[in-house]
């Protein structure tokens, strides 16, 4: 299922990330890696770094669904694997450093 949602998020929304110039390959490496520790073991569970790099991308694709409801669609999609994977996170809070890295 959540292989699904994240080639569904790639394929069909991917000319939305790049008309945005958003940069999603780090947030889609670090959730090919969870996914290959999870082949081998069903007990893996998701890295710190994966759900950082969750929390930024949805903190652009937030912004931008304010403006272009295009992106709302990918900003769904992302929040869902988000939830999958981290149900007891709640949706992040821009913090000083997030924010200057989200500058558009």
């Amino acid at each position: 299922m959540l292989g699904c949602v994240i080639r569904l998020i790639y394929a069909r929304h991917r000319e939305v990330l790049e008309q945005h110039h958003i940069e999603s390959g780090q947030t889609f490496h670090e959730l090919g890696l969870f996914l290959k520790r999870r082949m081998k073991s069903l007990q893996a569970n998701p890295h710190q770094s994966l759900l950082e790099e969750l929390d930024l991308l949805l903190l652009r694709l937030e912004t931008l669904a304010a403006q272009d409801l295009s992106v709302f669609m990918p900003l769904f999609h992302l929040f869902n694997i988000r939830l999958t994977l981290f149900p007891q996170q709640r949706w992040p809070e821009k913090t000083r450093g997030a924010a200057l890295s989200l500058d558009l």
